[in-house]
């Protein structure tokens, strides 16, 4: 990657996820957070809008999901990297099969966020 930095989006429907996410990702220097959606509807627009590098993105939210709208871009031919961060285990496999970059477990680790960065940096040049 070149100099510039990580664009990242987060989508979460709770204000305290959003919150929590975006202050460990702002204490990193490499990484810029473009946008912030309280939903996947939300979420789908910014990711067209903005082309975020990386887009951290909640499972479970009213309407439709975070599966769901990772569906919607595999669909519209949108590839950018997905984490997936969430309070629940259970989606793990189907994540993996969506071909999530990673999946993170709330509450999260400030470590495994700069861990998936580092490894982002590494992987997609």
């Amino acid at each position: 990657m070149i100099s510039s930095k990580i664009r990242a989006i987060i989508i979460d429907d709770e204000l305290e996820g959003r919150y929590v996410l975006q202050s460990m990702l702002t204490r990193l220097t490499d990484v810029d957070v473009v946008a912030v959606a309280e939903d996947a509807e939300s979420g789908f627009e910014l990711i067209l809008k903005s082309a975020p590098d990386i887009v951290f993105l909640d499972i479970r939210m009213p309407r439709m999901s975070g599966l769901d709208l990772v569906k919607k871009l595999a669909e519209k031919q949108i590839n950018t990297t997905i984490v997936f961060v969430t309070a629940y285990d259970k989606f793990g496999i189907q994540a993996i099969k969506l071909a999530a970059f990673d999946y993170l477990l709330k509450p999260i680790n400030p470590d495994e966020i700069q861990r998936v960065i580092e490894r982002f940096k590494l992987e997609k040049p």
